[in-house]
């Protein structure tokens, strides 16, 4: 557990190295940033946990936001390049991400599907408001068995969507 105060002079950021959280809590009059471009930095949600960042939550540069769990509050994963955008990538393995509010996607996002047999699993970003693609979109399989023409894989749920990804890349067989 991490306290911090200081009223209006608060700030938190996370430039470096792995916070795992079951719940998180942030209420500071700046946005919690994730990465800072020079180090790796990811902020891992687990145990399907809510996570209330009340003035918004920043994924820069080689920041990554990962796992399972329920997000309030805005969200932004940032641009900066291939090599250095934010990513947001749900699970540890196949997890889901719900956003009471829309993220703003100019980053990285990586999802990963698998299929064992006829069972479909995958990550699954949900938004409980409209959704606007933007940033790059990467897919992979888990296996263990081939992906096969007709097989689906519903990766973002939201209220309605709009815009694309400027850059898509998907398994075989695409």
């Amino acid at each position: 557990i991490s306290l911090a105060t200081n009223g209006a002079n608060s700030v938190i950021h996370f430039y470096s190295g792995t916070l795992a959280t079951k719940s998180t809590t942030i209420a500071d009059d700046q946005p919690f940033v994730v990465g800072n471009g020079f180090s790796p930095a990811t902020l891992n949600l687990q145990g399907n946990g809510l996570h209330t960042f009340n003035n918004g939550l920043t994924i820069s540069a080689l920041g990554t936001l990962s796992g399972s769990g329920t997000i309030s509050g805005d969200v932004t994963v940032a641009s900066g390049g291939t090599a250095t955008s934010g990513t947001l990538a749900p699970g540890n393995s196949i997890g889901t991400i719900i956003f009471s509010n829309s993220p703003t996607l100019q980053g990285s996002v990586v999802m990963e599907i698998s299929k064992t047999g006829t069972t479909l699993t995958n990550d699954l970003l949900k938004v409980m408001a409209p959704l606007t693609y933007g940033g790059t979109l990467a897919v992979s399989d888990l296996g263990p068995d081939a992906l096969t023409v007709g097989d689906r894989f519903q990766l973002f749920s939201a209220s309605n969507y709009d815009g694309g990804f400027v850059a898509i890349s998907l398994p075989s067989p695409g």
